[in-house]
This record gives C-alpha cells, structure tokens and sequence, in this order.
C-alpha cells in the first residue's frame, strides 16, 4: 500500500485532514514556546551567525522529516518512530530513542511550566495577592493535571486556532519592536562577543533546534492526510520553510531593538511597554497588545501541556504494561507520572535559556542523529527506491545529519562537563566562601 494509506491506520482510520492542516500542525508541533528564546540565542551567538544557524538547521529538520518519510515508506507497515527504531537499529537502538524522547518532552512541559509562571509574576496578575513565582507553578499544576487524565478529542480545529493566536502575538512582537527600531534605534547596544563562531553556533544550536523538532511526531502529522504520497513529503518543506521566515524575522528585529536586554523568554521584553505622545486610545491598544503578548504564551501552554503530558504517559503505558494487563487506572497513573516531574523541575529551576539548552540536545539528537542513522539503515535493508525517495533523504543527506548532529549533540555535554568539573575545583580551592542561591532576576532594567 502507499504510505498515505498504510500510515491513515496508524490512529483513526475515519479522521482525515488537508494538506493544509497538516501544515498547520507541524508548525504548533514547532512553535510550542521555543520560539520565544530565539532572540536571546540571536543576542548571545551575534545576529549573523543566528540566521545563518537558522536556516541550516531548518534545511537539516527538512531533510530530517523526509528521511523519516522515506524510512517510514520501505519498513511496510504503519509504524510510529519507536518501532521504526527497533526495526531497523534494534532493541538498543529502540531504548535510547526512547530515553532521547523522554528527555526531550519532560523538557518541554518543563519550560512550558516555566513560561507560565514568569509570564504571569512579569505581568503583576492578581499584584494585590503578591503572589510568587512557585505559586503560579502550583496554579498551573492544579489547572493542567486534570486535562492530562482526559482524553481528548479531535484537536485539528483548536490546534488551528492557536496557530493563529501566536501567529498575532508574532506579528504584533516583530511589527511593535520594529518600528520602534526604525523611529528610535536600538533600545540597548549589543556586547560584542568574544567567543570564536564555532563555539557561538555550539551555545545557540540546541535553542535553534528545539524550536525545530516536531519528528517524533511526523507518522501522527501524516497519518490522517488526504493526498497523494510524495505530497508528504512537500507538507514538511512549507512548514520549515514558513518557520524559518518567521524565525530569522523575529528574532533579528528583536535581538537588534533589545540587545543585551533581551530576555531569555523574550515575550516578557513587553511588560513594561508603553507608548508616550500619542491619544489615549492609542494608548489604551498598546497596553491591551502589551498584555496579550506577554499573557497568550501562557494561556497557549495551559492547551499545549497536556497533550504533551498525555502523549508521553502513553508511551509510559506502552513501555511498561502489555495490552493484556491495562486499566484505566494504569492510564491515568502513568499520565500523572509524566506530568508531574516537570513541574517539580519548574519550582526549582525557571531559567528558560538553560531548560532550552537542555531540552535542545535531545532534539538535536532527534531531529539529526536518528532520523539519518534509520535513513542509512533502512536503505540498506531494503534499497529499493520508494516514492517519498529524494535527495534530501540520501545517503549522503543522512551520513551528513548524523556526523554534523552528532558533533552538535556532543559538544555542549562536553562543554557542561568541564564548567561542572571547574565549578567542583573551584569549590574546593574556596571551601571557606560562601555559597548561597543566587536568586531568580525579575527586575526589567529599562
């Protein structure tokens, strides 16, 4: 069978969806809130090298999805990438994949947990109840465990209308950052960085491709689409191609209005944003868009969270019960388990760049590693051509995505080891110092 009609009987064979929407899911898959620490990347790896950075790695997650269509396309069945994993790269090659992907998600509802909190203590929500970061994480907790213990229905028409809520917040954050550029000039000069450009692009390749990785995903986003199979392999073009003119433009304009103010999660730049000289409605819209920038990621984490926590308890309760031996109360069980842990991260860590970082190491892997390694294994098992066969899924596409991946996913964990084992000799060379938390900064310099 075609890999459309093969892949259509991967979760509901009744569902169907256009090209269109599938467009639009791989982008929300995208978007999530990673996004939002593009500006700062820009900022810390210098502008040129962040667009330059971009556009790569969406060409690499381009042809990282294809390898995926075509590897999905010669295993003969309707596979999610997990089985694909075990395979064409066995039982071990099936676990790491999978520890791969637990690391990336319990990443992702980390900062979704974060984005959260920060958002609403930046805002001053409820200012008269003084009510902390840690306490917003609480909130968020209580509002989004409960949805995670559901099941949901078909999301293709509310998926639609949050792409479109943060396709506005794009747009009002670039156009409002914009003008202020070209009426004033920068807000704050850049520091010009004295680190070598490979080590630049190693420090922002990670937050780049978190923004990127939707391929753990790619059988779920091509399962339900009505059209012919090569047409696949275009949803994926369009949306990495979109993604990137929204990432470069955003984040250029902002990294250069902002400069080294320019915060990690970069919707909290518009907390303190007004405009003087103008009527008083005016005034009034600036201070509404104001607070829907820095309110719709959190409104959009509170929808994305538990479709990220039901997705990986799923997989919980495939790993770890037969069919045979599930209940509901396994289900639900194994969705707390994975909505949990994240939060706790949240309370005790909310620097965004750094949950970024680490979540961006599992999804270079994902999105560069695994694809080209099943890419290069699957064609050697069956070399037949399919019809999702192009040349951003050959074999020299997919040694490239693994040996460039590989470098990307190796070098940050080698560059925290060392700051870990400096940070340990430096303790020991001031064992008399002291060593107190530093706290969280909230304060908006300008």
């Amino acid at each position: 069978l075609p890999l459309k009609a093969r892949l259509r009987d991967v979760d509901s064979p009744a569902k169907t969806m256009s090209p269109g929407f599938a467009v639009v899911f791989a982008l929300n898959y995208m978007f999530g809130s990673g996004f939002l620490t593009l500006p700062r990347a820009f900022v810390d790896a210098t502008v040129p090298v962040g667009v330059v950075l971009t556009l790569a790695i969406t060409l690499g997650a381009t042809a990282s999805a294809e390898c995926l269509l075509d590897v999905m396309a010669r295993a003969g069945a309707p596979l999610h990438v997990p089985e694909l994993c075990r395979k064409f790269l066995g039982v071990a090659g099936e676990h790491l994949y999978l520890f791969m992907l637990v690391g990336f998600m319990v990443g992702a509802l980390w900062g979704y947990a974060a984005i959260f909190a920060l958002s609403f203590e930046a805002h001053g929500f409820l200012p008269e109840m003084e009510l902390t970061y840690e306490i917003y994480v609480l909130l968020f907790g209580c509002v989004v465990l409960p949805f995670a213990c559901v099941d949901l229905a078909d999301q293709k028409f509310s998926q639609a209308l949050l792409a479109f809520g943060r396709t506005v917040m794009l747009v009002v954050m670039t156009t409002t950052a914009g003008v202020a550029l070209f009426a004033q000039g920068p807000l704050h000069e850049r520091t010009a960085s004295s680190r070598p450009p490979f080590a630049r692009v190693v420090a922002a390749a990670p937050v780049v491709a978190y923004a990127c990785t939707l391929h753990h995903s790619v059988p779920q986003i091509c399962g339900p689409v009505e059209t012919s199979t090569f047409v696949l392999n275009y949803v994926f073009r369009v949306a990495f191609f979109l993604a990137a003119v929204f990432y470069v433009l955003f984040s250029t304009v902002i990294a250069l209005f902002f400069g080294d103010l320019t915060k990690a999660a970069v919707n909290l730049d518009w907390a303190d944003y007004h405009l003087t000289g103008v009527s008083p409605f005016v005034r009034s819209l600036g201070h509404v868009l104001a607070k829907f920038v820095v309110l719709y990621p959190a409104v959009n984490v509170v929808a994305t969270y538990p479709l990220t926590a039901i997705t990986l308890g799923d997989a919980f309760l495939d790993a770890f019960f037969s069919s045979s031996r599930r209940s509901r109360t396994h289900l639900v069980c194994c969705r707390l388990f994975a909505a949990t842990p994240p939060l706790v991260g949240a309370l005790c860590v909310s620097d965004i760049s750094a949950i970024t970082r680490f979540t961006g190491v599992f999804g270079l892997a994902m999105c560069g590693v695994y694809p080209g390694l099943l890419a290069l294994a699957a064609r050697r098992a069956v070399p037949e051509p399919t019809p999702n066969t192009s040349a951003l899924n050959g074999p020299l596409a997919s040694l490239t995505l693994v040996v460039v991946g590989a470098v990307l996913c190796l070098t940050p964990l080698l560059d925290a080891l060392n700051a870990a084992i400096a940070a340990s000799w430096a303790a020991e060379d001031a064992p008399n110092s002291s060593s107190g938390l530093r706290h969280r900064d909230t304060s908006f310099p300008y």
